[in-house]
């Protein structure tokens, strides 16, 4: 993707091209450069720059920008900087007049969905906290208490044998899940697990475990 590897690149290559280019580069300088360059390795390596993961990204041209009053005092620099941020944000300034237009494609909760949202917490909340939960990224907020034990599906979680309950949204994309795994997987969980449903609708389906084997490896 061309177009979002300039988005995100852009502005701290500008930055650490002038800093080079006017020799205003100094041992701190590098010392920030190789604390940060093992997140940005990791970072290629997962292939993900979007979003809040796009920080890594200007935290060390910021630092380095910092106090180069020869680098601020650059008409040049920041001219192109300020073009470049322009340019760069673009997508920000489309969402902006979207809003104001009245024609925002946030994400908006239906009373419906709400009504679920608090059928699921009820549910959950009257059950014993030590259980274990397996949770697609969108249901986990609405569901959080002291000493939950609430897993991520696929990512940022350990692996457990198996759970206590497993909860899923049905209808929208739920990270880290794609819309149509979403689709195939609830089919999947709720045909090995007919007798364990718990709640469905619309919105979310909630599994009593234990979850059968190929219902838990497609979520894991």
């Amino acid at each position: 993707n061309f177009k979002g590897f300039v988005y995100l690149f852009l502005v701290p290559s500008l930055i650490l091209f002038f800093a080079f280019f006017k020799r205003t580069i100094n041992k701190s300088d590098l010392l920030i450069l190789a604390f940060y360059s093992p997140l940005f390795v990791i970072q290629m390596i997962n292939g993900d720059f979007t979003r809040q993961h796009a920080l890594i990204l200007f935290v060390p041209p910021l630092f380095i920008l910092w106090g180069k009053n020869e680098l601020l005092l650059n008409k040049k620099f920041k001219y192109i900087l300020i073009f470049a941020l322009l340019v760069t944000a673009t997508r920000h300034h489309e969402r902006t007049v979207r809003y104001i237009a009245g024609k925002s494609d946030r994400c908006e909760i239906s009373p419906e969905k709400r009504e679920s949202m608090e059928k699921i917490r009820r549910l959950i909340f009257a059950r014993p906290v030590e259980e274990t939960i397996l949770s697609t990224g969108g249901s986990i907020p609405f569901i959080l208490r002291p000493r939950a034990k609430i897993y991520h599906t696929r990512t940022h979680s350990e692996k457990l044998e198996n759970y206590d309950l497993l909860l899923m949204g049905n209808r929208e994309r739920s990270y880290p899940l794609k819309e149509e795994e979403v689709l195939y997987a609830k089919k999947m969980c709720r045909r090995e697990n007919p007798s364990r449903i718990i709640f469905e609708d619309d919105y979310h389906l909630l599994l009593e475990g234990p979850i059968s084997k190929n219902c838990l490896a497609w979520m894991k």
